[in-house]
């Protein structure tokens, strides 16, 4: 996460989200790498964080004026604390490691979350 890019070098509306994106994945491989548990919770604060950022974007909130509990409340955000939820007791069903059962379940996971993604546009 050393190398992860300054976010102040660009200038797009995107570039926190990919950044989170980016340090989800390296959180993710952190934890294929030594099974801290650890690295899954900060991974779905980045997916929380880019939740956030973009109800507070899109639905023009202003967090200092509406204030975090009613962003936090958002259906939007609401979504992905329930997809956090679900994602982390997954992975700890995981705790006699990834095999054959594991990688089907995990495809078939992001086969959901892409026709959730997919419906949203």
């Amino acid at each position: 996460m050393d190398n992860s890019p300054d976010t102040e070098d660009f200038q797009h509306n995107l570039t926190s989200a990919a950044l989170d994106a980016t340090l989800s994945l390296a959180d993710l491989m952190s934890f294929l790498s030594d099974s801290n548990i650890d690295h899954i919770i900060e991974a779905a604060g980045w997916g929380r964080d880019t939740a956030f950022m973009y109800v507070e974007g899109t639905e023009h909130y202003d967090s200092t004026k509406v204030g975090l509990e009613q962003i936090d409340h958002h259906p939007m955000v609401q979504r992905e604390l329930r997809q956090h939820l679900e994602d982390l007791k997954f992975v700890e069903s995981l705790s006699e490691g990834i095999n054959h059962e594991a990688l089907t379940a995990l495809r078939e996971r992001s086969r959901r979350a892409l026709g959730i993604l997919e419906a949203e546009k």
